[in-house]
């Protein structure tokens, strides 16, 4: 006779209590949440690994590019350019007298071969106005650009604060070869959060 304290199959063969023994929902809730963490985790670290790969940060120092960008913003800045176009914002490397080497952050108002003239702090490229977003504008006559053609290998670029950018009309056209990176994106403080086109 079989001792009721030892279960027994249909078949009659004793079954052991290893096999009979339930599963704990917490610990299938942990196995799965193991299982769904490493890959998790590998593709968060692969983002970043990318992130570092392609983008640098930069924290605007200065009121020379207001209104677009303004003083403590905190932007994303890939590493190197690919293509220039006018309106792109970019940052380079910069050497002048008063300042010694800094990195700048200007926007891209000429590119190779375009001619180019600034009164009044606005500049007028190929005969046509430029169109960036709200410039300030610079009766300061001593920053007078005549009209010239920009060399190749190099981009002409200002502020669009005029009245008290360090730019192109002081340091010259700005090599390409100077450039580090464009400014894509302010992801700091909150309330300027978005792409960097000159407008919010």
């Amino acid at each position: 006779m079989a001792d009721p304290r030892t279960p027994e199959s249909d078949d009659g063969l004793y079954v052991g209590p290893s096999v009979l023994a339930p599963v704990s929902p917490m610990g299938m809730g942990a196995r799965i949440a193991r299982l769904l963490l490493i890959p998790l985790l590998v593709i968060l670290f692969a983002v970043l690994i990318l992130f570092y790969v392609l983008f640098t940060t930069l924290k605007v120092d200065g009121a020379s590019m207001e209104p677009s960008l303004s003083d403590g913003d905190r932007l994303l800045v890939t590493h190197g350019v690919d293509t220039l176009q006018t309106g792109d914002v970019i940052v380079f490397s910069a050497v002048s007298r008063s300042r010694g080497r800094e990195d700048l952050i200007k926007r891209v108002i000429a590119l190779p071969g375009d001619r180019v003239s600034v009164t009044d702090g606005i500049a007028t490229v190929n005969g046509v106005v430029e169109s960036t977003p709200d410039p300030i504008p610079d009766p300061t006559e001593a920053l007078k650009v005549d009209e010239f053609t920009v060399p190749d290998d190099t981009v002409f670029v200002l502020g669009d604060n005029r009245p008290v950018s360090l730019d192109s009309r002081i340091l010259g056209p700005i090599p390409q070869g100077a450039i580090t990176g464009e400014a894509v994106w302010i992801f700091a403080p909150p309330s300027h959060f978005g792409w960097i086109d000159g407008t919010r």
